[in-house]
């Protein structure tokens, strides 16, 4: 008997101790004229239920891309955020939540968006990449889960011909 109940408490406690699924984040793929200022939004995916923590670093190319700035904040306390151009195209941020009520965000929403002087030219294409180093990506949510398991989706830049003229085909651009 002591042996079933044992047996029973370790099923019921058992889900207690698993891993929290991955968070899902990605990076938009943007398209852009030479010389011109862009913006990339970094959206939440599945899973991004009362976060409290991020951190992580983003790799893009510095030969197309210049001056990041980051546009907007999309999660609470955005003075937590700290984002830090280390050069050679890693920029790394940092943020917590003051309190232990974190963020909930839907699919598709906005996490943060950065915004990039484009200096590289037509047929360019600098990779938006979630990288582990030098700050890892790691999350933190009100639960008490924590982790590093995330489910990403790198974006791009891709530089344009600034040549031709805009033709309207049953009203949409082509």
């Amino acid at each position: 008997m002591k042996q079933k109940i044992l047996i029973l408490l370790l099923i019921i406690c058992m889900p207690l101790y698993a891993q929290f699924p991955p968070l899902e984040i990605s990076a938009d793929d943007v398209l852009a004229m030479p010389n011109k200022t862009i913006q990339v939004s970094i959206r939440a995916g599945s899973n991004w239920q009362n976060i409290t923590s991020l951190n992580g670093t983003i790799l893009f190319d510095t030969l197309i891309l210049d001056n990041v700035e980051l546009a907007f904040w999309g999660l609470s306390n955005p003075g937590g955020a700290v984002f830090s151009d280390l050069g050679g195209g890693f920029l790394t941020f940092n943020w917590e939540s003051l309190i232990s009520v974190g963020t909930y965000l839907n699919q598709g929403d906005v996490v943060f968006t950065l915004q990039f002087d484009v200096i590289g030219v037509e047929g360019d294409v600098s990779l938006i990449a979630f990288v582990t180093n030098p700050e890892p990506m790691y999350w933190e949510n009100g639960f008490g889960w924590t982790g590093n398991n995330f489910s990403i989706t790198d974006g791009s830049i891709t530089v344009i011909s600034t040549d031709g003229d805009i033709i309207f085909y049953d009203g949409f651009e082509k």
